[in-house]
């Protein structure tokens, strides 16, 4: 069963076969089904002439219709039933209250979505077709199966991956898969959560790309694995996978990879135990016999818990009656049972419940829970939690946030289209960067005003005005995101009146007197007047122009003054901490400048570094908090931008007097003239950047090249964790070139001169930090009665510490290793059970990553002397300009780019640096009250 589709139900499904010598048909619902059917196979037969794009346009537009006669079919249970639309109508809602038909019925929301413009990331229908691609699968092996009726006869032919080199790795993977069986009963896997569950498709087969990381509290991105499987498995809950190693052949190197074949729905006790506590206040001990069988039953007919309390009052009392009739002990029933009174009558609640019972994540439900009863919910939670209950498609749970598509899984959106109206609005901000969203653009969600009325209305008291969707000069736009603009240039612009008397002549002097030669003139030009007019002093530069250095010759002028650096991450803060290396100087990321009660607030100069990784929220906060004479705000617009939205220093130069702006021009990263070229054409997206890229100097097809080190200082950088060339399963790949022992720990195997990237992690803090880099000078492993197994690793690490440093610290330092740097040794243990809950000082956790890739975010303010891009046609979607620019730019001798040329035209064709006039011009002539 593990391997079938999700659409075979039967023991819980109403009997949709024939009597035995009774002839019933669906006639009339399946001529339709083949009318629709003719014409999308039609569509696609037509690829080969027509632009894939304007392919999937065309079967879009029919893709619903299909749907709804193939939901009508199942409905009419072999009856020949009227094709009229009431019978569609009462189709759709039979399949949507039956859960084991689920993915019929979320491909028929989603369809409804685009053809209503519902969509607020705006999908275009190529991407779309690729999405629905695998609803459209299983649809047709599901009328196959069940009816033995034929449809999208050629599927096959819509090409789903136009790289034929990723089409041919992923068909060695599958013939790989099929050596295999799948065992049904899967009880000695491990535990792991799975993180995306992507489908491929090989010869009319379907497999699985499934990513997946350890069934723990604190787990991160880069400690995450990919696997394959002809396994459908669900993603949303901690599961049981039994993994097996193989290795198949690429680029005449052998590639380790991992197959699943077994898999089941595996909640840890803890997540069970934690969630019955929202419902009754205590935290009581689950049954196992009672989670077992719910967790056996989900595996089976792949219902998720929410789907569970949704079932009709009969399936329910069936399946309720069969648990009890195994376990003795049923909290986690009559926690179900509760949750389904409140969702089934709309109760406060509801939606958090939902997203709870959906995801079944421990760390989102201790965030939740309370241990006071809520008036609000009658539940234990917090009331933080009633902002997302009440409107969940714009506000987050505490401490999480949910993505889009999940939303649409557990929680109903037909009567909420005012919060997709307003989503749209918001991701319009924070993911394309546009701050007025026009009228005409929304129009496709109804009647805007009474839908913007409606959503202002929902809002807490407490929320408003600042989360308000306002309207003025035929745009909408986010009260907050306005109002923390206006905020920041107002502040900007009054700093900038007047500036610091006597300035000039005085670094005149000092420039004069201290030996300075290593600084170019136009750093001690612009230093010369940054504050000679203003208070604030806005500096833009390219990549490698020194930004960093000026940063050093003004805090050289004022090195008697209190400074204090600020930047967006750690990476950044130590940056600026080896380059500045002053007197009177503090070093903060801004978070814990905004977060920490603590810090020092007055300063003399407030240097502010990599300001377009800022956003509006976080500046204003500085600003509101620090109190400061001079302040310094660096940053190049054209590289990586703002997780939130940030449009702050992009615009500021249009608002404040030009004596306030500066731009250094000149390079000093690369003396590569041609790179240098290179770097201008891509920052500019000037028209002939195509021809100058497509030399073999920087681009090149994936091959065995970018495992051959060009130079000693290079670095490998990718854009996602995730994927068969995303970071974590490269630095697996690349790790094979390491002839060192290989230790395994679980899925994971390092090896002594692996070099490696320290996670977020408290347990060394503040001395070990994100992103702290290091190479593995020793590893070993152990085993007692008492401390269970144990791997312990030397890592040195790039700096020199201390014995201060190292005191109380979970680590110490060896001095065994004839190295450069300090050389730490600390252990990490295995974990005794994964249905307990983790100790937030845990030291179960292996505290970094393999880095012999990294991603392009991290490497944002460092530079190597070569640099290899590996790009694919599965992330090219996420590139923006902005990423594209940043991972060019750190290169100081050789740049080579990894890409088909499919992929380079498609990128180079969509990517274009950020244009602010409209929101500008916009932002200027609106008045807030």
């Amino acid at each position: 069963m593990v391997g079938q589709t999700v659409f075979c139900l039967s023991s819980m499904n109403e009997n949709n076969t024939q009597k035995e010598g009774k002839e019933v048909s669906t006639e009339k619902i399946d001529r339709e089904i083949h009318r629709i059917d003719n014409a999308i196979c039609r569509h696609i037969e037509n690829i080969e002439r027509d632009d894939r794009g304007e392919v999937a346009q065309d079967v879009v537009t029919d893709l619903r219709h299909f749907v709804e006669h193939v939901m009508l079919k199942i409905y009419a249970n072999n009856q020949d039933i009227e094709d009229n639309y009431e019978n569609l109508c009462k189709g759709i809602k039979y399949v949507e209250s039956k859960g084991q038909y689920k993915n019929i019925a979320r491909f028929h929301d989603f369809l409804q979505m685009v053809v209503s413009h519902y969509k607020p990331d705006e999908e275009n229908s190529e991407r779309l077709m690729l999405k629905y691609y695998n609803y459209l699968y299983e649809i047709r092996k599901f009328l196959f199966d069940k009816y033995n009726f034929g449809v999208l006869h050629n599927l096959e032919k819509f090409p789903l991956n136009i790289d034929p080199k990723m089409q041919e790795y992923y068909a060695k993977i599958a013939e790989e898969i099929e050596k295999f069986d799948i065992i049904e009963n899967c009880t000695k896997g491990s535990r792991f959560y799975i993180q995306k569950v992507k489908p491929f498709f090989i010869k009319g087969g379907r497999y699985f790309e499934i990513t997946f990381c350890e069934a723990t509290d604190r787990n991160n991105k880069t400690d995450r694995l990919i696997a394959f499987t002809k396994i459908s498995i669900m993603s949303n809950y901690a599961s049981r996978i039994l993994v097996v190693p193989t290795d198949i052949e690429i680029m005449n190197k052998r590639m380790p990879i991992n197959i699943i074949i077994g898999w089941e729905v595996a909640i840890r006790d803890c997540e069970f135990k934690n969630f019955c506590s929202i419902i009754t206040g205590i935290k009581s001990d689950v049954g196992h016999s009672e989670t077992r069988s719910l967790c056996q039953f989900m595996t089976r007919y792949r219902m998720n818990l929410v789907d569970i309390v949704c079932m009709s009052k009969k399936e329910y009392a069936i399946l309720e009656q069969s648990i009890r009739d195994k376990a003795q002990v049923t909290v986690v029933l009559n926690a179900l049972s509760e949750c389904r009174r409140i969702i089934n009558n709309n109760m406060a609640g509801e939606n958090i419940l939902r997203l709870l019972l959906y995801s079944m994540n421990n760390n989102m439900i201790k965030s939740q829970y309370y241990d006071v009863k809520s008036r609000y919910f009658s539940l234990y939670l917090k009331n933080g939690c009633i902002p997302f209950d009440k409107i969940p498609f714009n506000f987050s749970p505490i401490d999480h946030t949910v993505r889009y598509s999940v939303l649409l899984d557990c929680v109903n959106y037909k009567d909420k289209i005012d919060q997709l109206l307003a989503r749209h609005i918001k991701i319009n901000a924070e993911v394309n960067g546009i701050l007025f969203t026009q009228i005409e653009e929304l129009e496709g969600y109804g009647d805007v005003n009474t839908l913007i009325e409606r959503y202002n209305n929902r809002l807490y008291s407490g929320h408003r005005p600042q989360s308000e969707v306002r309207v003025q000069n035929n745009h909408a736009f986010i009260y907050s995101y306005v109002e923390d603009c206006k905020y920041i240039l107002d502040r900007l612009v009054q700093l900038s009146t007047n500036g610091l008397q006597n300035y000039s002549i005085a670094v005149s002097a000092w420039l004069a007197n201290e030996n300075t030669a290593f600084y170019c003139d136009e750093k001690k030009d612009v230093l010369k007047e940054i504050f000679a007019n203003s208070m604030v002093g806005v500096l833009y530069g390219a990549a490698g122009t020194g930004k960093s250095t000026f940063i050093k010759l003004m805090s050289q002028y004022f090195a008697d003054k209190d400074k204090l650096f600020l930047a967006q991450t750690n990476p950044a803060v130590d940056n600026l901490k080896r380059k500045v290396n002053v007197a009177n100087c503090e070093y903060l990321t801004i978070a814990k400048f905004i977060s920490n009660s603590r810090v020092k607030t007055e300063y003399d100069i407030l240097i502010v570094d990599e300001c377009s990784t800022v956003s509006n929220a976080h500046m204003r906060k500085v600003l509101e908090k620090a109190s400061f004479k001079l302040l310094l705000l660096v940053g190049d617009t054209f590289q990586i931008a703002s997780i939130r939205f940030g449009n702050w220093f992009s615009i500021v130069k249009q608002f404040i007097p030009k004596k306030s702006v500066y731009e250094l021009l000149a390079p000093f990263r690369s003396e590569d003239e041609r790179l240098l070229e290179l770097w201008d054409r891509v920052r500019n997206m000037t028209d002939n950047v195509s021809e100058l890229i497509s030399r073999p100097e920087y681009s090149r097809r994936l091959d065995d090249s970018v495992f051959v080190k060009v130079e000693k200082d290079e670095i490998i950088l990718c854009l996602n964790y995730d994927g068969l060339y995303g970071i974590n399963n490269l630095n697996r790949f690349l790790q094979e070139s390491n002839e060192n022992k290989s230790y395994e720990w679980g899925l994971q195997q390092f090896k002594v001169g692996d070099p490696i990237l320290f996670n977020e992690s408290e347990r060394f803090a503040p001395v070990i930090y994100n992103n702290m880099k290091g190479v593995i000078r020793g590893i070993e492993t152990t085993s007692d009665s008492a401390m269970g197994e144990v791997i312990t690793f030397d890592v040195e690490l790039d700096k020199i510490l201390d014995g201060l440093d190292a005191s109380g610290k979970d680590f110490e330092i060896i001095d065994e290793y004839e190295c450069d740097n300090t050389v730490v040794r600390f252990s990490v243990y295995k974990r005794r059970s994964e249905d307990d809950d983790d100790d937030i000082t845990s030291n179960t956790i292996v505290p970094f990553q393999v880095a012999y890739a990294v991603s392009i975010h991290k490497a944002q303010g460092l530079e190597f002397d070569s640099v290899k891009v590996v790009i694919t046609n599965e992330v090219d979607e996420n590139i923006s300009h902005n990423i594209f620019y940043t991972a060019i730019t750190r290169a100081r001798k050789h740049l080579k780019i990894y890409w088909s040329p499919e992929v380079q035209e498609k990128i180079l064709t969509s990517i274009q640096p950020r244009n602010d006039n409209k929101d500008i011009a916009l932002l200027k002539r609106t008045v807030l009250d």
